[in-house]
């Protein structure tokens, strides 16, 4: 995420009709990063980080499940 400089934020209506999306390519984008990634040793946690460590785990826990 970062700062929206330009345009404006979308109402929610707007954004409910998005979630289904964003929600498939999230999901996209986690498991094409884990693969990318999933070797990867000796990473410093900064601040923050582990709460963008767990968004992945639930996210594959609820695609796994769904299976």
């Amino acid at each position: 995420m970062g700062l929206l400089s330009e345009g404006s934020p979308l109402s929610w209506e707007e954004t409910k009709k998005l979630s289904d999306h964003v929600r498939k390519h999230g999901v996209i984008q986690f498991i094409n990063l884990y693969k990318r990634l999933r070797d990867r040793q000796g990473d410093v946690l900064k601040w923050g980080d582990e709460v963008v460590y767990m968004i992945p785990q639930i996210a594959v826990y609820i695609v796994l499940k769904s299976i």
